[in-house]
């Protein structure tokens, strides 16, 4: 499997996730690389967050499950936890990060430094 941060694929991917997430009921959101959240509030520290997920770019003739495992199962587990018990008492996000992988771009970690450094990457 190939999925290149901004191929076709790779975009497809992004907004199949997108609608998904939204239709369990979580806020989406794109920031400006590219990364995707998924938000469930907290009802009673909605500042707080708590951030998981992965990345779903690979490198050329990547792994099937290569980081959209992460990405898959952080949104199954919130998905669950939030059937099982209802609203989280802090915010919830899902995230499939962009450009893990370093394989289109001489930059690796681009999504994962746009969470921590918006405006650097």
């Amino acid at each position: 499997m190939t999925r290149l941060l901004y191929s076709p694929e790779w975009l497809e991917t992004q907004q199949q996730f997108k609608k998904r997430m939204a239709e369990s009921g979580l806020e989406t959101r794109f920031d400006d690389v590219g990364n995707l959240y998924g938000r469930l509030c907290g009802t009673q520290f909605p500042e707080q967050v708590i951030l998981s997920g992965s990345h779903i770019d690979t490198v050329v003739n990547g792994g099937n499950l290569d980081g959209q495992f992460g990405a898959l199962a952080a949104w199954l587990a919130l998905d669950w936890l939030k059937a099982t018990y209802g609203a989280p008492l802090r915010t919830v996000e899902v995230v499939s990060m962009a450009e893990e992988e370093g394989s289109r771009f001489p930059y690796v970690f681009w999504g994962s430094k746009n969470i921590f450094w918006p405006g650097e990457s």
